[in-house]
C-alpha cells in the first residue's frame, strides 16, 4: 500500500487529458510543491527564479476526474485539487 501511495503522490492528471494518469517516479517534478502563489506553471516558470528559491506550482489546475478521486480515496491519498483546497482553507483561517 505504501508503494501505491507514493506512486499516486508523484503523479497527476492533466486538465485536458483526464483519462490518463501521469507518473514518473524518477522525474525531478516529484519535488514540485503546491503554492497559491506559484513560481511555475504547466509551461515553465512564471517569472525569474532566484537562486535557492523553491519551485512551486498551483495544483488546482490539474484534472480531477471521478476515477482518480476514487483511487486516491481508496489509498488515503489527497488529489492535487484537495491539496490546493486544503492550503487555501488554511490560508484563509490565518488572521
Amino acid at each position: 500500500t505504501e508503494e501505491i501511495q507514493i506512486f499516486l503522490r508523484q503523479g497527476f492528471v492533466l486538465p485536458n487529458a483526464d483519462d490518463v494518469f501521469y507518473s514518473n517516479p524518477t522525474d525531478a517534478g516529484r519535488f514540485m510543491n503546491h503554492s497559491n502563489a506559484p513560481t511555475c506553471g504547466p509551461d515553465g516558470t512564471l517569472r525569474d527564479i532566484q537562486t535557492g528559491e523553491e519551485l512551486t506550482m498551483d495544483y488546482s489546475f490539474h484534472g480531477n476526474p471521478e476515477w482518480y478521486q476514487s483511487i486516491c480515496q481508496k489509498y488515503s491519498v489527497l488529489t492535487e485539487r484537495q491539496v490546493a483546497q486544503n492550503l487555501r482553507n488554511e490560508s484563509s483561517n490565518i488572521i
